[in-house]
């Protein structure tokens, strides 16, 4: 289970506690003038010791997931990758690696896009070298499978 969700699924409130602590007021007003439905999100631990994580933000209309994406996404770009790439077939699709290991020897890479009114945030932790073709792979993967039809509301709303 997901710290601050129930079953991996956030209502605005959850989320902008859980994404936004120093001011979550402030991100949960952002958020609910974007039309912010829904978040959903899954973690799991690979057999060579990374993680991952999933999140899927579902808005009512796919410009909310489009704002979403467009503040979110420099941020990685500014502050925290040495590495920044295109993920080929999804909207908005970038991916940001940042090669220095953290305090536990991980090394982390973050992608974003979007699929319609959704966007999808992947989070990848190894200790390996990176593999760009399979953190793109994942990303892809992750938009043709988890659609969300525009209109539609995921459970948990």
């Amino acid at each position: 289970m997901v710290p601050g969700s129930f079953l991996g699924i956030y209502s605005l409130d959850q989320f902008t506690h859980e994404y936004y602590p120093k001011d979550p007021a402030r991100a949960a007003r952002d958020l609910q003038a974007d039309g912010f439905v829904v978040a959903a999100e899954r973690d799991w631990k690979g057999k060579d010791g990374g993680y991952a994580s999933v999140q899927l933000i579902q808005f009512q209309e796919a410009s909310g997931a489009s704002t979403y994406v467009g503040h979110e996404e420099p941020s990685f770009d500014h502050n925290t990758a040495d590495a920044a790439f295109v993920v080929p077939s999804v909207d908005h699709g970038r991916g940001y690696e940042n090669s220095k290991p953290d305090e536990f020897g991980y090394r982390t890479a973050t992608m974003i896009g979007q699929q319609g009114n959704v966007v999808v945030w992947i989070d990848v932790s190894t200790r390996a070298a990176f593999d760009r073709a399979a953190e793109i792979a994942l990303m892809q993967q992750q938009v043709a499978t988890d659609r969300v039809p525009a209109g539609s509301t995921c459970i948990g709303s």
